[in-house]
């Protein structure tokens, strides 16, 4: 995705309707700015509750977070990872994944991937847009992150 303002707006509205909390609230290319930028925490700092929250409106009855520097594990408390147990995992990197009792990688169904990133979104946290990592988010001062 290239640097346009355009883009950029198209980018800003996937936020505002959380941004704003119902307000209505109605942007147009022109009222975009090359200056603005949203701010906005990285997937790391979204709390356990959020995170529990997300997988139980996908329908994984989950609560345990368990962290690491590539993604976060959402599962059941009295996993102890010597069994393989069900698990969604979000990765830093934007893909999503459900790991099943099996241990199989299943992918999620596209409603579900779609709550997901809706879900992260509405929690103000910063995450792949239309091919658009991240980082690239931070370099075309898209986003800014809150620690």
């Amino acid at each position: 995705m290239e640097n346009t303002l355009e883009n950029k707006a198209k980018f800003f509205a996937q936020y505002w309707t959380w941004i704003y909390e119902g307000e209505s609230v109605c942007v147009t290319i022109q009222d975009i700015q090359e200056s603005d930028f949203l701010r906005l925490k990285p997937l790391s700092k979204i709390s356990d509750e959020d995170a529990i929250e997300i997988a139980n409106r996908i329908g994984y009855f989950f609560d345990k977070v368990v962290r690491s520097k590539k993604y976060l594990y959402i599962t059941d408390k009295y996993n102890d990872f010597e069994d393989v147990q069900e698990t969604l995992r979000i990765y830093h990197n934007g893909e999503i994944f459900y790991l099943d009792q099996s241990g199989k990688v299943r992918e999620l169904s596209m409603e579900q991937a779609e709550e997901v990133i809706s879900l992260i979104r509405q929690k103000g946290i910063a995450y792949q847009s239309r091919g658009l990592s991240v980082e690239q988010q931070l370099e075309y001062n898209w986003i800014k992150l809150t620690e």
